[in-house]
């Protein structure tokens, strides 16, 4: 058959004809519809499926596989755990419902048992400086989650879920109760407002400049009683927070990598 000459079908939903060209009956699988209402609807029927929680048989769109009825069982595979064993090492672990299937108990399992070796960055870490690079290249309006924020239902859930986890002992930031130390006397209103002049109102990690409310001073070898002015940094309140984790790249970040970059030496001599 040519590509001129064409051929009429019966439409199997809803029984019209239509004429299809010669190209159309080359393809793997020759039309059998009269429009993409009709496709649509005959391919619902095709597409049954059966949830693996409450066993009820389902249909759903063409071309979407799914495991569920409903988001209540869906819900309920998240919470449910199942008993597993390692195709690649033998071990006995645990999986959610919803993840399934799955083989292997690690990526390090799953990258043997798929590519057959161990892959060359496995276990490596990178050094600090790049670290860093990677970090001052994604900062500010270059990262891609600037400006986006969650929704406040999505806030209020996270907050009450992490509500009396996160506190004391059970934070991931707790370093045996150092905030209750307390400061040196050298570390007074003054010597704040005098290193907050002598960087000029400005974090000196984002750039941001002070309007209204002081900028925090951060000790930068997290010492409290060291109130040196070499030691001590105008930060805004959004990166103070952040210098809470991962303090030694943070200390290598303001004495190695800061110092180079600053257009005035004096302001730290």
């Amino acid at each position: 058959m040519s590509a001129k000459t064409g051929k009429y079908i019966i439409c199997q939903v809803c029984g019209k004809e239509k004429y299809y060209p010669g190209h159309k009956f080359k393809r793997k699988r020759p039309p059998m519809y009269c429009s993409r209402k009709c496709k649509y609807i005959g391919a619902i029927k095709q597409s049954t499926g059966k949830c693996l929680i409450c066993g009820i048989e389902f249909q759903f769109k063409p071309g979407k596989k799914r495991k569920y009825c409903s988001l209540k069982c869906a819900g309920k595979a998240k919470q449910q755990r199942v008993e597993l064993i390692c195709q690649q090492c033998g071990k006995s672990y645990t999986a959610v419902l919803s993840s399934l299937p799955r083989k292997y108990c690690s990526p390090k399992c799953r990258c043997i048992g798929i590519r057959g070796y161990t892959p060359w960055n496995k276990g490596k870490k990178m050094p600090q400086e790049a670290v860093l690079k990677n970090s001052i290249a994604k900062r500010g309006e270059n990262h891609p989650n600037w400006g986006k924020h969650l929704p406040l239902k999505t806030r209020n859930k996270i907050s009450k879920s992490n509500k009396g986890k996160r506190s004391g002992e059970d934070s991931p930031v707790w370093k045996g109760g150092l905030s209750f130390e307390p400061y040196s006397f050298k570390f007074n209103k003054d010597l704040k407002e005098q290193i907050r002049r002598r960087d000029n109102y400005q974090c000196q990690f984002c750039g941001v400049r002070q309007n209204g409310k002081n900028f925090p001073v951060h000790h930068i070898d997290y010492d409290k009683k060291n109130s040196q002015s070499k030691n001590l940094v105008t930060l805004c309140p959004t990166c103070h927070t952040k210098t809470n984790f991962k303090r030694k790249n943070w200390q290598f970040y303001f004495t190695d990598i800061k110092p180079k970059n600053f257009e005035e030496e004096l302001l730290w001599l």
